[in-house]
């Protein structure tokens, strides 16, 4: 049984370097963990990210949520 939302497609690995790439040529920035983190898988799986700047985050189980798709992430 193949679990398609946990595989990554080659757009997605593609979204997924670049992502990372963007977020080490911050000088700030020392490492890819908590918020950077998931500002990165929301970005490479299409998923809105939550502003922490301009809107309340709800409670979710997970620290990324796809509504639509019904599936997250830690």
């Amino acid at each position: 049984m193949k679990l398609k939302h946990y595989e990554l497609g080659k757009l997605e690995q593609e979204k997924l370097i670049k992502g990372i790439q963007a977020s080490l040529a911050v000088p700030f920035i020392d490492s890819v963990e908590d918020y950077v983190w998931e500002a990165i898988f929301c970005y490479f799986k299409g998923i809105e990210l939550v502003d922490v700047l301009s809107s309340t985050r709800k409670k979710y189980l997970f620290d990324v949520v796809d509504e639509k798709n019904r599936i997250g992430w830690s």
